[in-house]
C-alpha cells in the first residue's frame, strides 16, 4: 500500500499546498497531488457519494469474475507451500504415511533465477521533433537511477516468482519526498520509486482490461489491512470500519496479527476520460476546433484525454482522493501464461498443469514406504490351541529377537501338529518402483525441465548435448521471461511519463551508466560544455518532446560485457601483436580490483584517456593536432616515393653492371687473340675466369656495386696489357742481342 501523497492537505486549511508552497516564495514541483481527507462527522458531498458507490459495485464486479482463478491460484501457491495432501485425503490415510516431495518448486526457481541473472533491461529511443540521443541516454540514466535507488530488482523479482507459478503478480509505481530517506529532511525535491506488492491477491483490476500489460483497464483496486491504532494515527479524523467490503479469495483480513482487529483501506484507481475536437491548420498549428477559422482549417478530429485518480476508502466512505499526474494507473502486471477459454481470460503458472503428477509421486513414494516398512511384519498360520499359553511370546516375535519359541506339538486324541508357519507376502514394490519414475517423467514434462537444466548428472558426456538440452528448456520457458518483459515496459513508460512532472526543477541529478558507474549531469538548465552551452529538457514545461520505450530480451549488460571479454581474449591470443594496444580495454571488461588504474598504465601513451572528468581539448589545439596528423601523412607519403625511386635506381646499376661486365669479357677475348705468349694467354684465360665468376654471381642474385667493379676490371686490364707489352719488349730485345752477335764463319 502506497502512503499518502505527501503534499495532500487538509479541507479546512483555507488554501491548497500548491498556493503555500508558492506563497513561501519556493518554485513548486510539478506533482501537487491534489487530495483532501474527511473528517469522521463531514458529510459526503454528492461526488464523493457516486465515487464510492461505484468503488462497490466495481469491486463486487471483479470479486464475481475473478473468483475462480483466486481459488485456483490460492491452491497452486498452497500446493507451492507444501500443502500437497488436502485434509480428506489426509483422513482417509490416518495413520498411514503421506509423504511430500516438492518436485515444482526448483522447476519454477529455476526459470526465476535464469531470468534474476539476467533480467530485461528498457532502452529509450528518441521520437518525433525535439527528441535528441543525449537526452535519451539521460532519461535511461535516470531509469537505472530510480531502480537502484529504490531496489527495484526487489520488486521485479517478488512479483516474477507468482506470476511463473500461479500466472499474475503485480508491482507498482509511485513518488516521494527525497526527504523520505532520511539524508535530506528539508527538501521540496521528489522522486519515483518503485514498490513491490507482496501479496497478488490484494490487487484487483478491471475485467474489461484487454492488453497484456493491463495498460487500458479503466479501474483497478489495492487493498491493505492496518489495525485499529495505526488507522487512527493515519488519519485522527476519519472513521473506521470492518473489512468485510473488501475482500476476496486469498485477500482474507489477517486476524492472527491484528488480535483486537483491523481496518480494510483499499485503494481505488479509476481514469476519467474527457474528449475534445482539435483541428490542424494550414500552417501546421493544431488548436481546439472550436477556436479555429473555418476557412484555415485543413482537418479535425476527437482526442481522448485521460485523467486519473485514486481514492482511500472503507466501508464507511471515502478518506481521501488524490489526483494522479500520469496518463496510466501505476499498477504493472506481470503475467505467467494466458488462455482465452470460452473468451474469458484464463491464467495459469507451472503449478497447475504439474499438481497431479507431482501428487501421484508423492503417493506412490507413500505406498513404497509404506509396502516395504511393512514387509517383515508377516502373520502367522496356527492352528487351533497350537500357542495357548504362550500367546505373549507369539505376540512379540515380530518386535523381539526371542532365542526360540514354544508351541503345542500334539492335538487332540494325541495327533501329531506341524509348527506354525509364517505367511509371506512379497509386495509389489518393482511396480511401485516404475510407477514412481512414470510419475517423475510426468513432472519434468509437465514444467519442461529436465535434469541437466536442475544440474543433474546426464549420459550426455558432450558439453553441447547438456547445452542442447538446456536450451529446449529455455525456449519452453521463453514465454514468461517475455512477458516479464512485456510488463518492465510498461513500468517505463509509466516512469517516462512521470519524469517531467517530478523531475521538473533545475536541479543536479545522479544517473547511472549501463556499466554500473555513476554520473551527475545538470537537468532544465543551460550549462557549459566545453565551449558550448547545453540543457537537458526533462520537465514538462521545458520540452514537449516525445520518446519511446523498447525492452531488449537478450543478455543483460553484464552478461554482454562477460561474453565480450572472453572474446577479447580469444582475439588477444589469435593475433597479440594488433591486441597489444588494446590490453588497457581487456583489462576493463574484466572488472578487476584496481582494474581501472592498472588500464591506465596500460594505455599506449598516444591513446588520450577517455574519461568524464577530463576537460575537453580546445578548439585551437585539436587544430594543431589535425595539422600535424596532416604532416605526417604527407611524408609518409613521400618517403613511399622515395623508397620506389631507390629500388628502381638499384635495378638500373645492377643492369648497367652486367653490361660493362660482358664488354671487359670481350675485350679480354680480343686481348687473348692479340697475345702471342703463353704468358699472355695464360694470364688473359685467369682474368676471364675471374670476370666470368662475378658475372655468375650476379646472375644468381648478388649484387655488385658498379663503381668498384669497372675500376677492378680496367686495373686488371691495364696490369694485363702492361704485362703484355713488358713481355713483348723483352722478346724483342733478346732477338736484337741475337741478331747482334757475330755469325761464326764457315772452315
Amino acid at each position: 500500500m502506497s502512503p499518502s501523497p505527501p503534499n495532500s492537505t487538509e479541507p479546512n486549511q483555507g488554501q491548497s499546498s500548491l498556493a503555500q508552497v508558492a506563497s513561501a516564495g519556493i518554485h513548486p514541483p510539478q506533482v501537487i497531488g491534489i487530495g483532501r481527507r474527511r473528517k469522521a462527522d463531514e458529510p459526503q458531498n454528492d461526488e464523493e457519494r457516486d465515487i464510492h458507490k461505484a468503488a462497490l459495485d466495481r469491486f463486487r464486479l471483479v470479486q464475481t469474475y475473478e473468483s475462480n482463478w483466486r481459488t485456483k491460484a490460492q491452491n497452486e501457491l498452497n500446493f507451492l507451500a507444501g500443502e500437497h495432501w488436502d485434509p480428506t485425503m489426509k483422513s482417509e490415510r490416518q495413520g498411514r504415511p503421506c509423504l511430500v516431495f516438492d518436485k515444482i518448486g526448483p522447476a519454477v526457481m529455476q526459470v526465476v533465477n535464469d531470468t534474476a541473472q539476467s533480467p530485461p533491461e528498457a532502452q529509450i529511443s528518441p521520437v518525433g521533433a525535439g527528441a535528441d540521443k543525449d537526452t535519451a541516454e539521460i532519461l535511461e540514466g535516470i531509469l537505472r537511477n530510480i531502480d537502484q535507488d529504490s531496489s527495484a530488482e526487489d520488486a521485479y523479482m517478488t512479483a516474477y516468482k507468482p506470476a511463473v507459478a500461479i500466472g499474475r503478480a503485480w508491482w507498482r509505481v509511485n513518488f516521494e519526498w527525497e526527504s523520505n530517506d532520511g539524508i535530506d529532511l528539508d527538501s521540496f525535491q521528489q522522486k519515483i520509486v518503485v514498490c513491490r506488492i507482496a501479496n497478488p491477491f490484494s490487487v484487483y483490476p478491471d475485467p474489461a482490461s484487454d492488453q497484456w500489460d493491463y495498460s487500458d483497464m479503466r479501474f483497478c483496486f489495492v487493498t491493505e489491512d492496518v489495525d485499529k491504532e495505526t488507522f487512527e494515527d493515519m488519519y485522527p479524523e476519519a472513521a473506521s470500519a470492518g473489512f468485510g467490503e473488501f475482500t476476496g479469495v486469498g485477500d482474507n483480513v489477517r486476524t492472527e496479527w491484528y488480535p483486537e482487529g483491523a481496518v480494510r483501506i483499499a485503494e481505488y484507481w479509476w481514469v476519467e476520460t474527457d474528449y475534445e475536437e482539435i483541428a490542424l491548420l494550414r500552417n501546421g498549428a493544431v488548436v481546439p476546433k472550436a477556436k479555429a477559422d473555418p476557412n484555415l482549417m485543413v482537418a479535425h478530429r476527437r482526442v481522448e484525454k485521460r485523467h486519473v485518480r485514486m481514492a482511500k476508502i472503507t466501508g464507511m466512505g471515502i478518506i481521501e482522493i488524490t489526483d494522479w499526474p500520469g496518463q496510466w494507473i501505476p499498477l504493472v502486471p506481470v503475467l505467467g501464461e494466458e488462455i482465452i477459454k470460452n473468451g474469458k481470460r484464463e491464467l495459469i503458472g507451472m503449478v497447475r498443469m504439474s499438481m497431479d503428477a507431482n501428487l501421484q509421486y508423492d503417493y506412490m513414494r507413500s505406498k513404497e514406504a509404506e509396502a516395504i516398512g511393512l514387509a517383515p511384519i508377516s502373520q502367522w498360520l496356527v492352528a487351533e490351541g497350537q500357542i495357548e499359553n504362550y500367546e505373549t511370546a507369539w505376540g512379540e516375535a515380530n518386535r523381539k529377537p526371542f532365542a526360540y519359541l514354544t508351541y503345542k506339538a500334539i492335538g487332540d486324541k494325541d495327533n501329531p501338529i506341524p509348527p506354525p508357519i509364517r505367511i509371506n507376502a512379497e509386495p509389489a514394490v518393482q511396480a511401485i518402483s516404475q510407477a514412481i519414475l512414470a510419475a517423475d517423467q510426468d513432472i519434468k514434462a509437465t514444467t519442461s525441465t529436465y535434469d541437466p537444466t536442475l544440474g543433474g548428472p546426464q549420459p550426455e558426456q558432450s558439453g553441447k548435448a547438456i547445452n542442447l538440452r538446456q536450451r529446449q528448456a529455455d525456449n519452453a520457458h521463453f514465454h514468461y521471461r517475455k512477458n516479464l518483459a512485456r510488463a518492465m515496459q510498461h513500468d517505463a513508460r509509466i516512469k517516462l511519463d512521470l519524469i517531467p512532472h517530478v523531475y521538473s526543477q533545475e536541479r543536479v541529478m545522479q544517473i547511472v551508466n549501463p556499466d554500473g558507474s555513476v554520473k551527475k549531469v545538470e537537468i532544465n538548465r543551460w550549462f557549459q560544455e566545453g565551449v558550448t552551452k547545453k540543457i537537458f529538457k526533462i520537465g514538462i514545461s521545458h520540452s514537449p518532446a516525445r520518446y519511446d520505450v523498447t525492452i531488449g530480451t537478450g543478455m543483460s549488460y553484464a552478461s554482454r560485457r562477460e561474453r565480450g571479454a572472453d572474446q577479447l581474449m580469444q582475439l588477444a591470443q589469435a593475433i597479440p601483436q594488433v591486441m597489444a594496444r588494446g590490453l588497457d580495454i581487456i583489462v576493463r571488461m574484466l572488472d578487476l580490483p584496481q582494474g581501472d588504474e592498472l588500464a591506465d598504465r596500460l594505455r599506449p601513451p598516444d591513446v588520450p584517456p577517455d574519461s568524464d572528468d577530463q576537460p575537453p581539448i580546445p578548439p585551437q589545439v585539436q587544430a594543431q593536432l589535425v595539422q600535424q596528423q596532416n604532416l605526417i601523412n604527407a611524408m609518409t607519403q613521400q618517403l613511399q616515393k622515395l623508397t620506389q625511386m631507390i629500388e628502381m635506381k638499384k635495378l638500373d646499376l645492377e643492369s648497367k653492371e652486367r653490361i660493362a661486365t660482358q664488354n671487359n669479357i670481350v675485350n679480354l677475348i680480343v686481348a687473348e687473340l692479340q697475345n702471342a705468349t703463353d704468358q699472355g694467354i695464360a694470364l688473359t684465360r685467369e682474368q676471364f675466369a675471374s670476370f666470368k665468376h662475378r658475372l655468375d654471381l650476379l646472375q644468381e642474385g648478388q649484387s655488385i656495386d658498379a663503381d668498384v667493379q669497372m675500376q677492378q676490371s680496367q686495373q686488371q686490364h691495364e696490369q694485363g696489357m702492361q704485362q703484355a707489352d713488358q713481355q713483348h719488349q723483352q722478346d724483342m730485345a733478346t732477338q736484337a742481342q741475337q741478331a747482334q752477335k757475330p755469325q761464326p764463319t764457315a772452315a
